[in-house]
């Protein structure tokens, strides 16, 4: 599930938006507690205007990250997201 995760990132990062968002939602049902996945999966869906989907998954992401790993990246995601969508669920 990290390789998943991991693969799911690098297509991220190359702009196969679908790609990563197939193998990013692969790994989130092998483990639905990666908070790195859905951090990843957030960014994905702000980078595509799916803000609702994005804030849905940066909270996931901060509910998850155990030993606040990624608190500092998604605050700065939070931060980025329009004023009408960082009211957190």
């Amino acid at each position: 599930m990290q390789r998943t995760r991991s693969v799911g990132v690098g297509l991220f990062m190359i702009a196969e938006y679908d790609l990563a968002e197939a193998s990013l939602t692969q790994a989130l049902a092998l483990d639905p507690t990666l908070a790195s996945a859905h951090y990843h999966l957030g960014r994905l869906y702000a980078q595509q205007g799916r803000y609702a989907q994005a804030a849905r998954e940066y909270y996931e992401a901060s509910y998850y990250d155990r030993g606040d790993q990624l608190t500092s990246e998604v605050e700065r995601a939070w931060s980025e997201m329009p004023q009408v969508y960082r009211n957190r669920p």
